[in-house]
């Protein structure tokens, strides 16, 4: 894996303070079916293709590759008003979808069930920006109609074979730093955080940083991470986790990382001492294979 921190920024995507944050899984509901009986239900129905790669949306939904490497993809598809999405096809990988503005959609052949959905039982879903959904591989993909354009990051976790050491990695080995972050604490030294969803493949935590909040550093990421920016990701590196080297004053610059903005760091790679100019949450999306 290439030593590469992609920064991509989907303008205009999540406004106002009051958001909601969801996390879902595809059979963690209360009365749902569980994992096991969603997996099976493609080979009981026989559906052995998989959805297309390059096609996340399915059935030519209008898409924009953002992240594409050995342990993830990261597409953002948008989703027009009246789109009918294919289903009945398998999911390639496990996968997380992020909600870039409101999901609003009507399922008409359940995936989870493996059956048509009599239009007197179809339901309106309506999704909060920010809401995440897991699903995982070999599962089945719904069909759904689309009843209000929305946009949405699919997140495709391919679990590479192998793990190559990246030159950020090598430098944490060159400044002999061992540690790793704590499990619970992804934004690291006492930030606000709630956990979403942690599964043998995946951890969620939204972290809410706070004006002037000190974000400490020096220790090795756990596991390939990617970072999804709810809000304005406003702070400034102090010190960096690349080079270990503190950052005089004068050199210090502000980020400003608009919503909907995806950062990538493998795992590793040391995170840096950071200062929070303004409040914002963020997604800390841990792939833990």
């Amino acid at each position: 894996m290439s030593r590469k921190i992609l920064r991509t920024a989907i303008m205009s995507a999540v406004a106002g303070a009051g958001l909601g944050i969801a996390v879902s899984n595809c059979a963690m509901a209360a009365g749902a079916p569980s994992n096991a009986d969603v997996l099976a239900v493609a080979p009981r129905l026989g559906i052995t293709e998989y959805e297309q790669l390059d096609q996340a949306g399915g059935c030519g939904a209008p898409e924009k590759n953002l992240l594409d490497n050995d342990l993830v993809r990261v597409d953002l598809v948008s989703f027009p008003t009246g789109f009918d999405r294919c289903g009945k096809l398998k999911r390639r990988y496990n996968q997380l979808l992020v909600y870039i503005d409101e999901g609003d959609y009507t399922i008409t052949w359940n995936g989870v069930m493996g059956k048509e959905v009599p239009v007197a039982d179809q339901k309106h879903s309506h999704l909060a920006p920010g809401s995440a959904v897991y699903h995982p591989k070999d599962s089945v993909v719904s069909v759904s109609h689309i009843d209000q354009a929305y946009r949405v990051l699919f997140i495709q976790m391919k679990s590479p074979e192998t793990h190559d050491i990246t030159e950020a990695a090598k430098a944490a080995a060159k400044l002999g730093i061992t540690a790793y972050e704590k499990r619970n604490q992804a934004g690291g030294c006492g930030a606000p955080e709630k956990n979403l969803l942690d599964n043998d493949q995946v951890r969620v935590d939204m972290v809410s940083f706070q004006t002037g909040f000190n974000r400490c550093g020096m220790l090795k990421r756990r596991y390939n991470q990617l970072l999804v920016y709810i809000d304005t990701g406003n702070y400034t590196i102090t010190r960096s986790g690349g080079s270990g080297k503190e950052i005089p004053p004068e050199k210090q610059k502000h980020s400003h990382l608009a919503p909907g903005t995806v950062v990538y760091h493998p795992k590793d790679t040391v995170v840096s001492n950071s200062h929070i100019d303004q409040a914002y949450r963020v997604l800390f999306v841990q792939v833990k294979k």
